[in-house]
């Protein structure tokens, strides 16, 4: 890798960002916890990076510090993907592949919310002590271990500081990769000559980053979010005449934490405020519609925003902007229970059920937070009944840990049945059925809408379009690319 001293210089390109926005806002979340340092995996030394020195000998387990680490993949993770849902913007995640192996629930989420997974090594560690072949075994490990947890595989790359001499030569022989964030040395995407061929570099800051709280630089968040709209308010106005791109670095155990979220949370509104502003919509401008007794099927790549839109029209979600018409009437859904209320009820792709209890308990636990009230008894005749009209065998006194795949699927579906929707939503419903049972999942659903009831199918499978559907939108990037017929 060749040193750059000079850059765009003078010369600084007219981007074209989306909408002719003046500045791109770039937001990185760092998810590295359970992937640091540690004795217990096998390394001569704990990790040192904490929000307080260790006095712990450094071949001994460092336990306060390994609860540093484990408060940002318990909570703070989620705390920024929930603001990240309220604000309805996408973010990249720097990931390493073993701390989503140890927590595969963040690593589906991330992906269902819209948002881009970038390899960030297998695990935290210094890619720039390894040698060559060690480095280029680490990134297949890599890529072949996101791309199974979260369905996606990497197409940028951004080890922990540093790269070595090796790591761009290695990503872009790699083959399937289109940018690496090895540069902090521009405000705006470069590209440099690798392998002989132009490479993408889309450059991270370590300045406005909270990293900085605990390398030292940052104490009050006030401080934080005053160098956010400083760096901000600077390249927005520099933007005017040539745009500008700004890079915000999150880590989930420091911004994560509640004070230093407020900071995040307050930069965000913040620039709401501009127009011109460009980040990364999970939905931008979607119009879609669902037909009585029609299959309307919602085809796209994972992270295309499917997800998203279906907890949006169930209640699960809050919108931050539009509109959602029932019967040509705006309604405002808050909860799932407003969804109910309207008609309108979601069978989620990880289905929501406790293994320990029976179909029809599993049933009440959602009555008691409705307007139903009825007896077990009475649930279990109900739950039979419905079985029976939608073909959905099951017995409603089976514990769900003793059914199969299928039979699960069937009670989820019986679940939200018994509130009698007019629209249904069904997110990836085939994804753990055997080719059979989606087969006969196809009939059910097809019986449910000469009923009158409208389906939404999502899916990022073409056979199943063509089995299922009567229209079709198709949504990329969280925009919808059409519909047809």
């Amino acid at each position: 890798m060749q040193r750059d001293l000079i850059g765009y210089g003078k010369n600084v390109p007219q981007i074209e960002w989306p909408g002719g926005a003046r500045i791109a806002v770039s937001l990185v979340v760092n998810y590295e916890e359970g992937a640091e340092y540690s004795t217990m995996d096998g390394d001569a030394h704990h990790e040192t990076n904490g929000e307080v020195p260790s006095p712990v000998p450094p071949q001994d387990r460092d336990l306060n510090n390994e609860s540093f680490f484990e408060y940002g993949s318990r909570v703070g993770v989620w705390r920024l993907l929930d603001m990240f849902q309220r604000h309805q913007v996408s973010s990249t995640f720097f990931c390493c592949a073993l701390a989503l192996e140890r927590n595969p629930e963040v690593a589906r989420e991330i992906t269902a919310q819209g948002h881009e997974v970038c390899g960030h090594g297998y695990r935290w560690e210094e890619y720039h002590l390894k040698d060559i072949d060690a480095e280029r075994e680490a990134i297949a490990k890599t890529v072949a271990s996101l791309e199974r947890t979260t369905g996606e595989r990497p197409v940028g790359w951004f080890t922990r500081y540093g790269p070595s001499l090796n790591t761009r030569d290695l990503v872009v022989d790699e083959g399937g990769f289109i940018y690496d964030s090895a540069g902090l040395n521009d405000d705006l995407p470069y590209y440099v000559e690798a392998r002989g061929k132009p490479w993408l570099v889309v450059p991270y800051s370590m300045e406005t980053n909270d990293a900085r709280f605990w390398r030292g630089g940052l104490v009050s968040i006030n401080d934080f979010y005053e160098y956010l709209q400083e760096t901000f308010d600077c390249l927005y106005q520099e933007g005017e005449t040539r745009p500008k791109m700004m890079s915000v670095g999150l880590h989930c155990r420091i911004a994560g934490r509640p004070a230093r979220s407020r900071a995040v949370e307050r930069f965000l509104n913040y620039t709401k405020g501009f127009p011109g502003v460009w980040k990364h919509l999970i939905l931008d401008h979607i119009d879609f519609d669902v037909r009585a007794g029609e299959v309307h099927t919602l085809l796209g790549e994972n992270g295309a925003g499917k997800t998203v839109i279906a907890n949006i029209l169930s209640g699960y979600y809050g919108k931050t902007a539009g509109e959602i018409r029932v019967k040509g009437q705006p309604v405002d859904l808050r909860s799932p229970r407003d969804g109910l209320r309207h008609g309108i009820a979601m069978v989620h792709q990880e289905l929501m059920l406790v293994p320990a209890f029976t179909i029809a308990q599993n049933v009440m636990i959602g009555l008691q937070t409705s307007s139903f009230s009825f007896p077990l008894r009475k649930v279990e005749k109900r739950i039979g009944e419905l079985a029976a009209r939608y073909q959905l065998k099951v017995d409603p006194r089976a514990r769900v840990e003793d059914l199969s795949a299928g039979e699960q699927q069937r009670a989820e579906i019986l679940k939200v049945l018994f509130h009698e929707p007019e629209v249904l939503l069904l997110d990836e419903p085939t994804s753990l059925l055997t080719p059979h049972e989606a087969d006969h999942l196809f009939v059910v659903l097809r019986a449910m809408a000469q009923e009158g009831k409208g389906i939404v199918f999502i899916t990022h499978k073409m056979k199943e379009v063509f089995a299922i559907s009567d229209r079709v939108t198709v949504l990329k990037l969280g925009k919808t690319q059409g519909t047809q017929p």
